[in-house]
């Protein structure tokens, strides 16, 4: 018989996990670490009709840990600790309840969110979020997006353009923080984008070596 996987033994694990991950630091935790929970939240075809069943217990455990993009952070920890051949031990009543009630406990890093946040959305979403919250799209040209986010702000006024190198996440701009005129929010670009527009900051040598006779 499979043991269970009770409430505090999950809590204690993601406990450890959370204090080694804060130790060292979000961003080195890759993509490719995650592959295994993807592999089985992607899977279709089962051998029998008992991996099938362990297949709908595993993704009801994380729909319900995810909450419709409400615990980004929490998934993540969740996913990366918990084997994903365990997930349909867990005692899902039990377990989900006692660690949404220890997270409110729980101080999360701004780099912690932001990552998780990317990951879900990438990653997770579509597979996680259940009935009227399912991830729609919303088509709209560059010209009416910009002209939005730039409504009310000074003409002259600048954004951050932020990136780590090092980490798992895309650069991303920071526009608004404060929301002084409402809306504030992130864009995440690629790579290659970002380091056309770093290029284009640069000075040009040659226009500031020249000097008119």
């Amino acid at each position: 018989m499979v043991r269970p996987l009770e409430t505090e033994e999950v809590t204690q694990r993601l406990r450890d996990a959370l204090e080694k991950y804060t130790r060292s630091n979000i961003n080195l935790i890759q993509e490719s670490y995650i592959e295994p929970g993807l592999s089985l939240l992607n899977k279709t075809e089962f051998p029998t009709k008992q991996r099938r069943s362990e297949h709908r217990k595993a993704k009801r455990l994380l729909c319900d840990i995810y909450e419709n993009g409400a615990f980004p952070v929490l998934l993540i920890l969740f996913v990366l600790e918990i084997p994903s051949y365990q997930w349909f031990r867990v005692e899902r009543k039990a377990v989900v309840p006692a660690l949404k009630e220890w997270w409110k406990e729980v101080t999360v890093p701004r780099d912690w969110e932001r990552s998780a946040v990317l990951l879900c959305t990438r990653h997770f979403d579509t597979l996680l979020r259940t009935g009227a919250e399912r991830a729609t799209n919303l088509d709209i040209s560059l010209c009416d997006l910009f002209s939005l986010i730039g409504s009310g702000s000074e003409s002259d006024a600048s954004v951050q353009v932020i990136h780590n190198p090092g980490g798992s996440t895309l650069p991303y701009i920071k526009f608004n923080e404060q929301e002084t005129v409402g809306i504030s929010g992130s864009l995440e670009l690629s790579v290659d984008l970002y380091s056309m527009l770093s290029r284009a900051q640069q000075p040009d040598p040659a226009a500031e070596t020249s000097h008119p006779r």
